[in-house]
């Protein structure tokens, strides 16, 4: 369920961020005209000019020099000169030759650890030294703790966190979850200005509501919004013992979040970029996450 409108109650205050995940940019061929329908939905003056542009991760899907040479045009386009921070996804660096953090920086000119201040408030982006293969493990080294420790603590305002992975608080499996999953947790709790956590790489559905939920994070309730990606959303199909997973990127059209970050509730709307309208859980188009109560509510707006 979508609804035609240019935008529910426009948010008069706040930080507006355009949150988009899983792009997985040469995955089928689709996977461009998807990019084109959400860049072509972003010029149609109905979508708000963001804040910022945050882009969780992978970007392409296997790191080739035509899903690069895509998505480098795409970025900039979609952010409509909002300034924008770039995740790198486990996908984004996998298949490369060289499938490092360096490998990524050298071709996307600009450092994967890195952050954005906005409006008082500081995104900051990190990402593990290197990947490949689709058994490894999310781990984040100790000098970019250190980094971490430096950027956090030196933050104006409040921080938000930006990654890849989620934390393992959000109830994914080790494998899908950033790792040390007890340092991230550490870390939350050495640094109070954390405030959430935008992250990537479940594919979660439409109606899935933990993609928009508290965790316990750092000894603290945090707001955590995970990717909700439909250019490469898969569908789990039990059959028997045997769990199989059904590609449905060709039927369903791609999603991004609209996020309003306020101090005291983020709210967030999704747009359906290939019918233009906004929807969200339910079909409700407003999901408002109350950071005082950890409350979650969803509205028509």
């Amino acid at each position: 369920m979508t609804a035609r409108r240019p935008w529910p109650l426009p948010p008069s205050d706040g930080v507006l961020v355009h949150h988009v995940s899983d792009t997985h940019f040469g995955y089928r061929p689709w996977s461009y005209a998807e990019g084109d329908h959400m860049a072509a939905d972003l010029r149609d003056n109905l979508v708000p000019v963001p804040d910022a542009l945050i882009h969780t991760g992978d970007i392409t899907d296997r790191g080739r020099a035509a899903e690069d040479r895509y998505a480098l045009g795409w970025l900039p386009a979609a952010a409509r000169g909002a300034p924008d921070l770039w995740a790198m996804g486990n996908h984004d660096v996998r298949d490369r030759p060289v499938h490092t953090r360096e490998t990524w920086e050298k071709v996307y000119g600009r450092p994967a650890n890195t952050f954005l201040d906005v409006k008082g408030y500081r995104f900051v982006a990190f990402a593990a030294d290197d990947f490949t293969g689709d058994q490894g493990i999310w781990t984040i080294p100790d000098a970019t703790w250190t980094w971490l420790d430096g950027v956090v603590g030196a933050a104006p305002g409040p921080v938000v966190l930006v990654n890849h992975f989620p934390p393992r608080e959000l109830g994914v499996s080790a494998r899908n979850a950033l790792q040390p999953a007890a340092k991230l947790d550490a870390f939350a709790g050495d640094h109070p200005a954390i405030t959430g956590y935008l992250c990537g790489h479940m594919h979660k559905a439409l109606d899935d509501p933990s993609a928009a939920q508290f965790v316990r994070l750092g000894g603290r309730s945090l707001p955590v919004l995970c990717d909700i990606s439909s250019m490469l959303s898969p569908d789990v199909v039990r059959q028997g013992e045997s769990t199989l997973v059904r590609d449905r990127s060709a039927q369903v059209q791609s999603y991004s979040a609209f996020v309003t970050l306020r101090e005291t509730r983020w709210e967030i709307r999704y747009r359906a970029h290939g019918t233009r309208g906004w929807s969200g859980p339910g079909g409700n188009r407003v999901t408002s996450l109350d950071l005082r109560t950890s409350a979650v509510t969803r509205t028509m707006g």
